[in-house]
């Protein structure tokens, strides 16, 4: 992803979503974090609130969460993706390889 390159993307519709994002500590993160998802292809749009430590990301259905994920946690941020399965949620913070007995520990703490 070369954040210095400016393109002109073509708007699709997709989806519009909110994510808490964990690693932003001053507003020049979050100027970043909105400067490397809104390079992403597929990317229409992505808004900062530093305040509440979220992103709203406007982006094709084409495009994974995980590969918003990934490309924010390459440079050092990431993104809470809740996951809904089986009647119940899980948060993909810890990664792929945490185990289910954990996830439902952490749900009510």
């Amino acid at each position: 992803v070369n954040i210095f390159e400016t393109k002109q993307k073509p708007h699709k519709p997709g989806v519009k979503k909110s994510f808490p994002v964990t690693g932003m500590t001053c507003a020049s993160c979050a100027s970043s974090v909105e400067s490397i998802l809104s390079h992403i292809d597929g990317v229409n749009n992505a808004s900062v609130n530093f305040a509440s430590s979220s992103v709203l990301v406007n982006y094709d259905t084409a495009l994974t969460e995980m590969e918003l994920q990934n490309a924010l946690r390459e440079v050092g941020f990431d993104i809470i993706i809740v996951l809904y399965g089986l009647g119940a949620w899980k948060m993909d913070f810890f990664g792929p390889n945490v185990s289910d007995t954990f996830l439902v520990w952490a749900q009510f703490l």
